[in-house]
């Protein structure tokens, strides 16, 4: 069987400083995976990029002058939208990213695989699967927002759940540390002109009881905001 395999890209970078990013000599990590559109065809010549990100002192996980930067890594999927590219492996990272279609060729949103860490490779192989990429002016934006009412004191709102065509600009590959899923607002990425569920449990304190809820929220060409009491 022939292995698609895309074009690649590996840049060399020489650190000298021990609080910047170092690379394992002769160590290399692959990456592999497929790139499609909505109607499940591998989109040809998408970028895919690969970043190493030290955190600073000021923590976070976006790159700032406390922290340090480096892309090892890129490549271009093939006619089929197969992707594998291979880069030096990073000794003291904090995480990993995967940028896939920085420069939105072709009108394709862009994508970022956000806190891969080295756990998630087996083999110093990572298969990231499909990733599907939407046009950006096919998207709209959902903020759901639950509001308390005054006689609600003993509810509260678990296991808030999308159903419907939806895609994402950044994605965690693993949880957040100490991350809570107490929200109260929740912000979505959806494809336009359809109908979206929003499916929720309301547990009771009193009673220890929990109760399943939707909404059914109608999405045209706009940007909406849906507010549900509770």
């Amino acid at each position: 069987m022939k292995l698609l395999i895309t074009y690649i890209f590996i840049v060399f970078l020489t650190i000298s400083c021990d609080n910047h990013i170092t690379y394992q000599n002769g160590t290399k990590l692959i990456f592999e995976g497929k790139i499609i559109n909505q109607n499940n065809e591998g989109i040809q010549d998408i970028q895919v990029k690969v970043a190493y990100y030290k955190e600073g002192s000021y923590g976070g996980f976006l790159p700032s002058q406390s922290s340090d930067y480096k892309e090892p890594g890129i490549g271009y999927t093939d006619a089929n939208g197969n992707f594998k590219l291979y880069v030096y492996s990073a000794t003291n990272e904090s995480e990993i990213i995967v940028i896939v279609n920085e420069d939105k060729r072709y009108g394709y949103q862009e994508k970022k695989l956000l806190n891969i860490q080295d756990e998630n490779f087996i083999d110093y192989k990572l298969n990231l699967n499909t990733t599907t990429l939407y046009k950006s002016d096919n998207l709209v934006t959902l903020r759901v927002t639950f509001e308390r009412t005054s006689s609600s004191n003993n509810l509260s709102i678990k296991n808030v759940q999308l159903i419907g065509e939806s895609t994402f600009y950044e994605g965690y590959f693993n949880p957040i540390n100490n991350y809570q899923n107490y929200n109260s607002i929740f912000n979505y990425v959806v494809a336009k002109n359809q109908n979206i569920i929003i499916q929720y449990d309301l547990y009771d304190f009193l009673t220890n009881t929990t109760s399943t809820q939707v909404r059914n929220i109608i999405i045209e060409n706009t940007n909406i905001e849906e507010i549900i009491a509770y």
